[in-house]
């Protein structure tokens, strides 16, 4: 079974602070895709949030993750626009890139077109 690695950020400091866990895969919901990073950004966002100093950073713990690229691994049930192996760009606002694999709303990322 494949599992998720994903970085946690338990408490606010260096970059020392950010920890894998391992857990099951998400499944996409609805309108979500699930996908597969490829590579996620350390944008300013993710570095203040780090810090402690970020207002739109949700509350400890979370995953730390602003911007990414990845491939449409798996999709909803009400995705018609994507399918699985679609490459896509995008940005996460409720952070969360920092994964091998996240389940986001279609509408916050496009597939290059």
């Amino acid at each position: 079974m494949k599992k998720n690695c994903r970085v946690v950020l338990n408490r606010f400091g260096s970059p020392d602070v950010l920890q894998p866990i391992w857990e099951v895969l998400p499944k996409p919901k609805g309108k979500e895709v699930r996908v597969k990073m490829l590579t996620a950004g350390v944008s300013f966002a993710d570095i203040m949030a780090r810090q402690g100093k970020y207002p739109l950073a949700p509350k400890s713990p979370f995953t730390p993750g602003y911007e990414f690229v990845g491939e449409v691994d798996e999709i909803g049930e009400q995705i018609s626009d994507f399918q699985v192996g679609d490459r896509v760009v995008g940005l996460n606002p409720a952070l969360g890139s920092y994964t091998d694999y996240f389940c986001i709303s279609s509408d916050f990322f496009s597939d290059g077109t």
